[in-house]
């Protein structure tokens, strides 16, 4: 591998944005399953052996542009939620989250969905950046959200703290079943929008939303 700095790590670089830049186009036009290596490698004027150089399978190339894209989102997260200081930071994230969804939906769904049969979502790198956002989340309902007595199951108790230890997070129980809440709740508002199924009962999503986020924003996120 090129020493990073050096003209060939820049022009190793360059191919790889390229390539990542067609792939995206792709998805946003034809899905997933229509990822095309040969057809990028046409498109750069290379062999399909020289792409395979950056990018050895179209999963490697797959699991390249989920990890930039739960990338990209946690770092818009952080962003929004940064600025916000101690200004609702946590309906800031809620509504970054969908608007980096509403612009970005051909990404979102390959966050979520199978991208393609048999590929494996459980890689570390796939897990380590799909931790970011949820971490982000966590972090703003241990410092926003008041404290609650909602008595969790034994059996939930156990697995949320196997599930902190285990990715390294600082969390209470509590913390993680309402991140979970929210994040559910969130997930399916955004997923059933850029689906298209709220056109006909809800046309008006943004008024929907705002309804979402007061239920979402709530002691504990409702149900306390």
């Amino acid at each position: 591998m090129a020493e990073a700095g050096t003209p060939r790590a820049r022009y190793r670089n360059e191919v790889v944005a390229q390539i990542k830049r067609l792939a995206d186009a792709q998805l946003e036009q034809i899905g997933a399953s229509g990822l095309s290596l040969s057809a990028i490698a046409r498109e750069l004027g290379m062999s399909g052996p020289a792409l395979y150089r950056y990018f050895p399978s179209r999963d490697a190339l797959l699991s390249a542009l989920i990890t930039d894209a739960y990338n990209d989102l946690a770092d818009r997260l952080t962003e929004v939620t940064s600025a916000a200081g101690d200004r609702e930071p946590l309906r800031e994230f809620l509504v970054a989250y969908r608007q980096w969804a509403l612009a970005n939906p051909h990404r979102y769904r390959l966050l979520y969905q199978p991208p393609i049969p048999g590929f494996d979502p459980n890689e570390q790198e796939l897990v380590a950046s799909a931790l970011r956002s949820m971490a982000v989340l966590l972090g703003l309902i241990s410092r926003t959200l008041p404290p609650s007595s909602e008595l969790l199951t034994a059996d939930l108790v156990s697995s949320f703290t196997v599930w902190t230890q285990d990715v390294g997070i600082d969390a209470t129980p509590l913390d993680v079943l309402t991140a979970l809440r929210i994040w559910s709740r969130l997930h399916g508002f955004v997923s059933l929008e850029i689906a298209g199924n709220f056109a006909i009962m809800a046309p008006a999503t943004d008024a929907l939303f705002d309804l979402e986020l007061a239920s979402m924003l709530g002691p504990r996120a409702e149900g306390t």
